[in-house]
C-alpha cells in the first residue's frame, strides 16, 4: 500500500510482510489452490485453453480429453477419455475448458502430478495431442 507523500515527492510503499508467492511462517495453507496443497477428500478444479483446434467442412472441432494422476512417477489413476463440449463457445480457435477431480478420502499424503491430455481428432498426427501437467501435494 502507498503512504501519503509530500507534494512533489514520490509515494513510499510499505514492503509486504512476506515476498510475493511465498507463504508466511504460520500461515494456514491446507486446502489452498494457490500453493497447491490439498486435503484428502477435496476437489481439485483445473482449467485450460485449446488454441487452433481443427474444424473440417463446417463441422466443429472434435476434441477429447483424458486425465492421469501420478504419485512418485507411478500412475495411480487414469480417467476415461471424454469429449470436450463446445456449447457456449464463441471462438472456436480459442476454446476454454476444464474439469475437476475429487481426491479420495483415504488418498496417501505426498507429491502428485495431474496430467491433462487433449487430442484433436481432426488434426495432423504431429499436432494431434497436447499435454499439460500440474504438481501438487496432499497433506
Amino acid at each position: 500500500p502507498a503512504t501519503p507523500a509530500e507534494p512533489g515527492q514520490p509515494a513510499a510503499t510499505t514492503p509486504p510482510e512476506h515476498a510475493e508467492g511465498q507463504v508466511a511462517q504460520g500461515e494456514d495453507t491446507n486446502g489452498s489452490a494457490a500453493v497447491r496443497i490439498f486435503k484428502p477428500g477435496t476437489a481439485i478444479l483445473y482449467g485450460y485453453q485449446i488454441l487452433n483446434a481443427q474444424a473440417e467442412g463446417g463441422k466443429p472441432p472434435d476434441l477429447e480429453v483424458q486425465t492421469h494422476l501420478f504419485r512418485d512417477g507411478q500412475q495411480v489413476y487414469a480417467g476415461r477419455p471424454m469429449q470436450i463440449g463446445l456449447a457456449g463457445q464463441t471462438d472456436l480457435k480459442h476454446l476454454l475448458s476444464g474439469g475437476s477431480m475429487r481426491l479420495g478420502p483415504k488418498i496417501a499424503s505426498g507429491d502428485y502430478v495431474l496430467e491433462v491430455t487433449v487430442t484433436d481428432k481432426l488434426a495432423k498426427d504431429k499436432y494431434r495431442s497436447a499435454t499439460q501437467w500440474m504438481d501438487f501435494q496432499v497433506q
